[in-house]
């Protein structure tokens, strides 16, 4: 009977961790940084007279992807720092709130949303000066949009709008 408890807790947590991880980076695989030539030694992203010779800033290989889960362990750093400070608001019943603690916690949720922020601001900098990857426009391109659409039952207004940016090749 207590194993039945305990692997029942444990398949609560899995369960609830699995539902609320789709917007995290590397744990969802975003794979956002394929869509770009920032790797020279990508096979699809060889030098070309419109490729990397074009690009006079130096490229850092794997800076978008760097920055996406830069941004994301950021954001979720943020996120922990404020569910932190709402169990001790909640918990200010039993104890007082430590009013010194709680502004350290917000200080730190605050500071990683300055970095989430920064990151996304980089890899929006480095994201518009970076070429695209030819062989991701070209499957973007041929992607079955209505049908994706209809499948995932997603809200036709807003994923004609991602259609509109994404079918012509405007990954950014």
């Amino acid at each position: 009977m207590k194993n039945l408890s305990i692997l029942k807790g444990i398949l609560g947590i899995v369960f609830t961790l699995a539902i609320s991880m789709n917007i995290f980076a590397v744990i969802q695989l975003n794979g956002s940084g394929h869509g770009y030539c920032d790797d020279p030694s990508k096979p699809e992203c060889s030098p070309t007279p419109g490729g990397f010779a074009a690009i006079t800033e130096p490229m850092v290989p794997g800076l978008i992807d760097r920055s996406i889960e830069q941004g994301a362990a950021a954001y979720l750093n943020a996120y922990s720092a404020y569910l932190s400070f709402l169990n001790r608001i909640e918990m200010s019943g039993e104890n007082s709130l430590d009013c010194t603690e709680a502004e350290k916690i917000l200080v730190d949720a605050l500071q990683n949303i300055k970095a989430a922020k920064d990151a996304y601001y980089q890899l929006v900098a480095v994201a518009e000066t970076t070429p695209y990857n030819p062989s991701v426009l070209v499957q973007l391109a041929a992607f079955d949009y209505d049908g994706y659409m209809k499948a995932q039952d997603l809200d036709s207004y807003i994923f004609k709008k991602v259609r509109g940016y994404l079918q012509p090749g405007n990954i950014t």
